[in-house]
């Protein structure tokens, strides 16, 4: 039988608050209103399990292992998902985020040794089903940036719009369908995926 779970993906660059988006959904009562089950970041949890440093990632070798290791690691996530009865999920970031990663950070052979994956294949078609899933992107925002300490340290603005420009220009390229999450107010952007969850469902 065909999961009938539909997907939800806050996706972006480091520092553009959606973690903390995804955190104030959880208590933002229109929101919990449409029984969205939530996920938690992937990449995080494979990086901070791993006991990654900040220093580690910038030798390109571990950052291009560890992004494959956390492409594995979501897809096994949702394959986990898809055998539950949910009806919706929001996810912190996903394939398009690591993918993201690779071209901008590692190179284009990383990232084309990555699309012959077969997972990764599996998880763009699933992307480019636009009634099953839903993408979000934030753009980065320079009033956003922070390092938490965990994750890539945090770099100037114009890497992280370098980022969001490969990030849009692959989802182009791949066919997926994605809303830009332009409010900087956390009310008005968690009314926005609201509404746009909403109109999705219809």
């Amino acid at each position: 039988m065909t999961s009938q779970t539909r997907h939800i993906h806050i996706c972006g660059a480091h520092s553009t608050g959606k973690t903390t988006l995804i955190e104030f959904l959880q208590s933002y009562e229109d929101f919990v209103e449409l029984g969205v089950g939530v996920q938690e970041e992937v990449a995080r949890k494979v990086v901070v399990e791993g006991g990654i440093t900040q220093k580690m990632l910038e030798d390109k070798n571990i950052f291009h292992e560890l992004n494959v290791k956390i492409i594995e690691t979501l897809f096994g996530k949702q394959q986990e998902v898809e055998t539950k009865d949910l009806k919706l999920v929001l996810w912190d970031r996903g394939i398009m985020d690591a993918l993201t990663y690779l071209l901008t950070y590692v190179g284009v052979v990383a990232y084309q040794d990555a699309l012959k994956m077969d997972i990764v294949e599996t998880m763009l078609r699933r992307w480019q089903d636009e009634a099953r899933v839903l993408v979000l992107v934030i753009p980065p925002n320079q009033k956003f940036l922070k390092n938490d300490g965990v994750r890539m340290k945090t770099n100037d603005f114009m890497t992280l719009q370098k980022y969001h420009d490969v990030m849009i220009t692959l989802m182009n390229q791949h066919n997926i369908r994605f809303v830009i999450i332009e409010a900087e107010d956390l009310n008005e952007r968690a009314s926005f995926v609201t509404r746009t969850i909403k109109q999705w469902m219809k």
